[in-house]
Parts: structure tokens; sequence; C-alpha cells
């Protein structure tokens, strides 16, 4: 049916994108300019175990403890694309270009011979523990 009246518009882009905390059995705290993950249909604070990289957090949020892995009524906006200063492990210049890895929900590692979490590529070594890193593709 053809429109006949104005109506809200709502719109969420592949850069920024509101997304519910998953609740576990103890408080889970999500730190604006933190790494998330996605599991179980919310997202988490970022672990070296994680699978799916959410994004970086531009907001702070926290759901009290309640059922392990429910999904909250609390959101938090990501960025899915960018450039981003990280802290980082053992950096030198020459890797530059290099793909990182998740360590925590705050660090990021070059990857190793197995691959672990990736979540970017690094643009700019600033110094051996931060980097700027892209995590344009890497973010789901």
């Amino acid at each position: 049916m053809a429109a006949t009246e104005n109506k809200a518009v709502c719109e969420q882009n592949s850069r920024q994108i509101a997304q519910p905390v998953l609740q576990g059995t103890s408080a889970v705290k999500i730190y604006q300019g933190s790494l998330v993950d996605i599991k179980s249909g919310g997202v988490t604070p970022a672990t070296s175990k994680g699978s799916i990289f959410g994004g970086i957090a531009v907001e702070y949020a926290e759901v009290e403890a309640g059922s392990a892995e429910a999904v909250s009524n609390v959101r938090v906006m990501l960025r899915k694309e960018g450039t981003w200063e990280m802290n980082a492990q053992a950096l030198t210049s020459a890797d530059l270009g290099k793909e990182v890895e998740i360590v925590d929900n705050d660090t990021v590692k070059v990857v190793g011979e197995t691959a672990g979490h990736k979540c970017g590529i690094i643009r700019e070594v600033i110094s051996a523990t931060k980097a700027m890193v892209c995590i344009d593709g890497y973010a789901k």
C-alpha cells in the first residue's frame, strides 16, 4: 500500500548500531572504548576465546547479575568501522599492516602462528604498547 501520511524514521547503519547486552550470572559491564564480542544474541566484553568480534563500544552499559546468557533490555551503541587507538602487546615498527587479535576487552596483539580472535589491521604503530587499528570488515 502506498504511504498516505508521515511515519517515524528509524535507521541503523553499518557504522554504528545499538545492540542488546548479554546478561550473565555476574554483573556485565561494557566500558566506553572497549572491544565487544557477539554471543547468543547479545554483546559481552571481548575475550581471546570469543568467536565473533562485535565492534567498539562508544558508551558505557551495565547489566546486573541474572540468568546466564539471557539477552537483557539494556542496549549499548557500537561502532563497526573506523580506525581506533588500542592498547597492544610488544609492538615494533615492523608490525605496521599486520592483523591483530583480541587479548581482552582492552588489548590486542599481532596475530600469532595460530590465528586467534581477529579484530583488525595495524595502520600506525604509536609505541610498543599502542597502535591505531582499523576494524573495517572485522566487526560483524
